[in-house]
Order: structure tokens, then C-alpha cells, then sequence
């Protein structure tokens, strides 16, 4: 008789573990479910996101591409003072914008894009960077048409120093063609600039140094070879021209 209880309580023991395994199957599988469920969610919802972002970047890109076309045929002919004041303004504050508008698309890309996407947005990046050189130089160039108007006979040094006592433009943002890089350094202080002058330096030192050997063979030709050792060659940098003189 007390086997049989036993037994009986061993059977009713297992049973209870079955149910109770069964149990947490279940409740594991609706577990899962559910969060399958609400990945997807995420996923669309992050995908709509993305698709907004670029739709944003896209209608900035037109919107700051028409300003700039209106306002190169709006100023391609002769315009008077109070005109170049005004569009002066309308670019300085373009500028902001765009400015702002790039500050605000990267802290986005920095939260909610992925790799593939933080490539494709910092692209449409630059061409933001690029259109706000563009419409800076159109800036400069207003203004010196302005000054021009008001003194036809000043030069170019006492124009840029009128317009610099005038207006307080907010300074022009660091930028290397040779590095294509922002807010960093110019041409003039890249690195690569210096690595570039040193093997000019370099080539144009072992060209004077054949170019004296040969003369000194030739006799007649000296004084030609030493003319085209003296002429120095020039590199076009940074928007300025410089000389290199070379030593033999």
C-alpha cells in the first residue's frame, strides 16, 4: 500500500513537470514572437526614417542649388549699390543656413544611420560644403563689384581693405583641395603641400645640376643652360602663385 502511494505520488509528480515544461515552452514561443514582431516594427519604422532623411537632403540640395543659379543670372549683369547690399545679405544668411542645416544632417547621421548610409549622406555632406564655397566666393565677389561702383579707380589691395573695413563677413571655413577635407587646415598648411615643395625643391636641384655639367662640356651653351636653371618654376596653391628660386 505504500508502494502504491508512492508510485501513484511519482506519476502525479512527472505530470506536473510536464505541464510545467509545456508551459514555458509555450510562453517562450509566444516570447519570441513577439519580439520577431517588434523588430520588424523597428526595422520599418527606421526605414521610413532613413527615407525621410534623404528625402530632406534632397529637397535642400534643389532648394540651395536654385537660390544660387537665381542669384548668379539675378547679379550677371550690371548691378547698383542697394541690389548688391541685399543679395550680400541673402548669402551671408544662406550660408548660416546651409551651415546649420549640415551641423544638424550630421549629428543625424551620427544617431540613426547605418555605415552604408552615413557614406551616402556625408556625400550629400560635401556637396553641401561645396555650394557653400561657391556661394561665399559669389559673396566676395559682390562685394568688390560694390566697391568698384563707389571708387572705379582703386585698386584691387585698397578694394579688399574697404570691404574688410565695411563689412564683417563671419570668417570662411577651412578647406583643402588637396586633403578635401573642412574645418581642419587650407592648402597653404597641408602637409602634402610641404611633401610636394620639398620634391620640387628636390627635382628642380638635380635638373640644375645636369643642366651646369652639360654646360660646362658644351662651352658655347653655358650661359643658356645656366638661363633655364635660373628660371624658377611655379606652383598655383591655395588660390595664390608661388615662386620657388633653386640653388645650385
Amino acid at each position: 500500500e505504500l508502494i502504491e502511494k508512492q508510485i501513484k505520488q511519482h506519476a502525479d509528480f512527472n505530470q506536473q513537470h510536464i505541464e510545467n515544461t509545456n508551459n514555458q515552452e509555450k510562453l517562450f514561443k509566444d516570447k519570441t514572437e513577439e519580439n520577431e514582431k517588434d523588430i520588424v516594427l523597428m526595422k520599418s519604422q527606421y526605414l521610413v526614417q532613413i527615407e525621410n532623411i534623404n528625402l530632406d537632403y534632397e529637397q535642400e540640395k534643389l532648394r540651395l542649388k536654385n537660390q544660387l543659379q537665381q542669384a548668379l543670372q539675378a547679379n550677371s549683369g550690371n548691378i547698383n549699390t542697394s541690389t548688391s547690399n541685399s543679395n550680400v545679405q541673402q548669402l551671408e544668411y544662406e550660408v548660416t543656413e546651409a551651415q546649420y542645416q549640415i551641423e544638424k544632417l550630421e549629428k543625424q547621421i551620427v544617431a540613426n544611420t547605418t555605415k552604408d548610409d552615413r557614406s551616402s549622406l556625408e556625400g550629400q555632406i560635401n556637396f553641401l560644403n561645396d555650394v557653400i564655397v561657391e556661394l561665399r566666393n559669389t559673396n566676395e565677389r559682390l562685394i568688390k563689384e560694390m566697391e568698384f561702383q563707389k571708387n572705379p579707380f582703386a585698386g584691387d589691395d585698397e578694394l579688399t581693405g574697404n570691404t574688410n573695413g565695411r563689412m564683417k563677413l563671419s570668417a570662411p571655413r577651412l578647406c583643402c583641395s588637396m586633403c578635401e577635407v573642412f574645418d581642419q587646415h587650407d592648402a597653404d598648411d597641408c602637409s602634402k603641400q610641404s611633401s610636394l615643395l620639398d620634391k620640387q625643391l628636390q627635382t628642380d636641384h638635380q635638373t640644375s645640376g645636369t643642366g651646369a655639367g652639360a654646360g660646362a662640356a658644351a662651352g658655347a651653351g653655358a650661359g643658356a643652360g645656366a638661363a633655364d636653371v635660373g628660371a624658377a618654376p611655379a606652383l598655383f596653391t591655395g588660390g595664390r602663385l608661388h615662386g620657388l628660386s633653386t640653388s645650385g
